[in-house]
């Protein structure tokens, strides 16, 4: 195992804001990523909210420091994508 270069860290998290303003902006469904860098989904979330969305964690609980993943979409896609990967 390789450790992340501060390339590969930054176009990750590139990935994770267009991902997210592409779904405030209509282009994507939903969008749920699994992981503890919180900070890559910060700017996405605050796009998010501000569009009229919520980003709740993986498991529903609002999104905070210490959540190991997220689910972002309107409220029936999450809950359908949250079923799904809780199998």
């Amino acid at each position: 195992m390789q450790p992340i270069t501060e390339g590969q860290s930054l176009v990750k998290t590139l990935f994770s804001v267009a991902s997210f303003s592409g779904l405030a902006g209509g282009r994507m469904d939903a969008y749920w990523e699994f992981s503890h860098g919180i900070y890559e989904w910060m700017a996405g979330a605050l796009l998010i909210e501000e569009a009229g969305g919520s980003l709740p964690a993986i498991d529903g609980k609002p999104f905070t420091w210490g959540n190991s993943g997220i689910i972002a979409g309107h409220e029936q896609l999450r809950a359908e994508i949250a079923k799904i990967l809780a199998q």
